[in-house]
């Protein structure tokens, strides 16, 4: 299994412009606890569990993508979802090589702009306890 995620982004000028964590200077992609490259979780504990969910590519922000930036960022990082808080759970537990998995429930769709935060809380109490009922 692999989770790869790209570190925050930082809010540039203008709509359209950011940069990230790597383009600021402040991480080298081959520093500890990179793995080829990015934050990839080679965890394959519990598979059977786990196989029906989809694989994903992550970028984690400190702002949510916009109608200008939606697409830029997708193209760059090849992202399939954002978050606001990934990659801080994501560093420590690679950092410290403990084995994790990550769940998201989608809460905005970038692509139509709908949002729906209270289903999205639903679906994912109604998977973690599925889940721990498997395990």
């Amino acid at each position: 299994m692999k989770y790869i995620l790209t570190p925050t982004l930082s809010k540039g000028e203008g709509g359209t412009a950011f940069a990230d964590l790597y383009d600021l200077g402040l991480l080298n992609s081959e520093d500890f606890p990179h793995f080829k490259g990015a934050f990839i979780n080679m965890n394959n504990s519990y598979m059977n569990v786990l196989m029906p969910f989809r694989k994903v590519v992550s970028v984690t922000v400190n702002q949510y993508a916009n109608v200008n930036t939606y697409e830029a960022k997708r193209e760059k990082y090849k992202a399939d979802i954002e978050t606001g808080d990934g990659l801080g759970f994501v560093y420590p537990c690679m950092y410290d090589r403990q084995p994790f998995y990550q769940l998201n429930a989608v809460e905005r769709n970038l692509a139509t702009g709908e949002s729906d935060f209270d289903k999205a809380r639903e679906k994912l109490n109604e998977t973690l306890l599925d889940i721990l009922q498997k395990l």
